[in-house]
């Protein structure tokens, strides 16, 4: 069986460090795969969040997937305004389809 691997200050600023790539760049894939891992790291060592040496990177963490689920919320309303726009869009190009249709 495969061990999951030891909480290190350097493995939480990669993980930082991945988050904050992915939310620039709204790879929200990649974002979801990275919280799945933080996730298991999480669960697999619950201890680590009461470490003293790694209560900062810890923090950083948190702070960064914050920011994180909050581009991707603001992402997801500006998708579904831009739906609602295209919906609206349709429905008036179908209207006036029908109106020159009647015309004739």
């Amino acid at each position: 069986m495969e061990s999951s691997p030891k909480v290190t200050s350097a493995l939480l600023k990669r993980l930082t460090t991945c988050i904050e790539q992915a939310t620039e760049q709204q790879n929200w894939d990649a974002l979801k795969q990275l919280d799945m891992t933080m996730g298991n790291i999480l669960r697999s060592h619950p201890n680590c969040l009461t470490e003293r040496a790694l209560r900062p990177d810890i923090e950083q963490l948190k702070l960064v997937h914050r920011k994180a689920f909050c581009a991707l919320k603001k992402a997801a309303c500006e998708l579904e305004k831009k739906l609602e726009n295209m919906q609206s869009e349709q429905e008036r190009a179908q209207a006036y389809q029908l109106a020159m249709t009647m015309e004739y």
